[in-house]
């Protein structure tokens, strides 16, 4: 198998043994049942398909190139974005293309991780017959603000949680909210986390000249990005652009009109991979939102009618094309049409997504055959995880594998404190507790002989010693845990920066932090060492 950064790798984990889906882990491994629900394997089948995909027409090659264009224009995108735009006017071109929600400040960290392995394998692919273009799309029209509105770094004491302060409850496209003077308050307490990092300053103000009072989040987040990996030729999306929503106006007609078949196939496909795996999402009646009056609410059938959630309006099916046909940018696809919206605008090649996503895809298949368009390859993110010297040092010193790192820190301080005791506790405790138990059941053979209401009164003597050599061992350990401060502190840095809050780092940090620490080119200088390979995590010298 293909190396991956390989002066830098540390080690190199199967994706089951870190407790990912056992639908993306056979996906990975190319087990065949799994295989069966995308119908492809990205090892296998991504170069032979690189043909394959009907290229778009010129009308819509126009639109697209166009508005993106002027969207990448407005994020400050480098020449090099430009570049990649243009060859979209290719007929013959080809997209990788990944996606996320507006994490603030571009979090977490496999946001980079997806740009990453997109410009990663559009560079790998690309002809000059056939020009492969790497693009992010953003999810701006999601609604739960919750979960983009902090982030999470590390801190002087485990995980710091930045929160985005607004006195509000926005139902509304999370990319179209405006960035407030209260943001200022989070750009504060970022800086102070920050602050001591070498290369702090320069993150920092790509941060707030990004992050200003009266620019959208999807323009705050798109622009960010852009300097997080500049020069990359990255091309960024916004599917928002009514523009681009004119081009789906039959796609979203017939969601509504073929409802209740595109309903029973979602059903039987969901019961199919229910049988063998497990089902990522769940299906909805319709599979549309509106926008309408800042709010994105779903669209749900019922009796006939169709009724926009939470609002007391409801439409005929001929009243809901006409909105289609008039408003489009009132018109917002959910996460069964979304795909499908993005690959009847971009002639995809692949699709780059994290685990749950690639499980979505198995899910969501037949609605592809429904649309009548191809589904492209789905291709795994690279999974990483960045050691840093403390971490390296401590797995090195007490022969620890990297797994073991995601065990709650006081259980793991307690094993290694164990394990460097010059005598067995657990062994000398166990050893007297048995030599008492021979003792005491001498005891109470007496006792029964004598009084047999007596047997109580000796297991309670068993019982209380039990307990207080079980006290006594732990005595044992604390006086030893305390020969070992600096070994405990270690733990503590180590398991927090590399599974913080037990989960894996790149689901949580802030790419901003490993800029600020390790210099503004740092993803840059990541990709140029990045393959293809993404079948399993990998554990990287920082």
């Amino acid at each position: 198998m293909t190396e991956v950064l390989s002066e830098r790798v540390l080690d190199r984990v199967p994706f089951r043994d870190l407790g990912f889906s056992r639908l993306f882990a056979d996906y990975c491994d190319a087990a065949a049942p799994a295989v069966s629900f995308f119908g492809s394997h990205f090892r296998s089948d991504l170069s032979a398909r690189l043909r394959q995909v009907p290229p778009f027409d010129a009308t819509s090659r126009g639109i697209l190139v166009d508005v993106l264009s002027e969207q990448n224009s407005r994020w400050q995108a480098s020449p090099a974005t430009h570049e990649n735009i243009d060859r979209l006017s290719n007929p013959g071109a080809r997209c990788i293309v990944t996606g996320q929600q507006l994490g603030l400040f571009v979090s977490p960290l496999y946001t980079i991780y997806k740009s990453l392995t997109t410009l990663h394998l559009a560079a790998k692919l690309s002809t000059d017959e056939i020009p492969v273009v790497p693009v992010f799309w953003l999810a701006d029209e999601d609604h739960d603000l919750d979960e983009i509105d902090h982030c999470l770094l590390p801190g002087k004491d485990g995980v710091a949680r930045i929160e985005y302060p607004r006195g509000f409850d926005s139902q509304g496209p999370t990319g179209a909210l405006i960035v407030d003077s209260d943001s200022q308050r989070a750009l504060s307490e970022l800086r102070t986390h920050l602050s001591d990092l070498p290369y702090a300053e320069s993150i920092l103000n790509d941060i707030e000249a990004c992050y200003a009072p009266g620019v959208s989040f999807a323009d705050a987040f798109a622009s960010l990005l852009h300097r997080m990996l500049p020069g990359t030729g990255l091309v960024i999306c916004s599917g928002a652009d009514s523009r681009l929503k004119e081009r789906a106006i039959p796609l979203f007609e017939r969601s509504v009109r073929e409802a209740d078949a595109l309903d029973q196939t979602l059903s039987e496909s969901t019961k199919r991979i229910e049988a063998a795996y497990h089902a990522q999402l769940h299906i909805r009646n319709t599979n549309l939102f509106l926008v309408q009056d800042g709010v994105r609410s779903g669209v749900d059938r019922r009796d006939g009618q169709f009724e926009l959630k939470g609002s007391g309006r409801s439409f005929s099916e001929e009243e809901l094309v006409g909105l289609i046909r008039s408003q489009p940018g009132a018109v917002s696809p959910n996460v069964v049409l979304r795909p499908i919206y993005q690959d009847l605008l971009f002639p995809t090649l692949a699709y780059v997504g994290g685990p749950g996503e690639v499980a979505y895809y198995a899910q969501i298949r037949p609605a592809y055959d429904w649309a009548g368009i191809q589904m492209p390859i789905i291709y795994p993110r690279a999974s990483l995880s960045l050691m840093d010297g403390s971490a390296s040092r401590l797995i090195k010193a007490e022969g620890l594998a990297f797994t073991e790192l995601s065990a709650r820190p006081e259980q793991l301080f307690r094993d290694l404190v164990i394990k460097r005791m010059s005598v067995d506790v657990d062994a000398s405790i166990g050893n007297a507790r048995d030599q008492a138990d021979v003792l005491l059941n001498e005891l109470l053979l007496t006792a029964s002989r004598l009084d047999p209401t007596l047997d109580g009164s000796v297991e309670a003597i068993r019982a209380q010693l039990r307990k207080r050599l079980d006290r006594l061992g732990l005595k044992f350990l604390r006086a030893e845990k305390r020969k070992h401060d600096l070994l405990e502190e270690q733990v503590q840095r180590s398991t927090s920066f590399l599974f913080p809050d037990g989960k894996l780092q790149e689901r949580t940090f802030l790419p901003a932090y490993f800029l600020a620490r390790y210099g503004p080119n740092y993803f840059v200088r990541l990709l140029d060492d990045l393959d293809a390979d993404t079948s399993h995590h990998f554990v990287l010298r920082a």
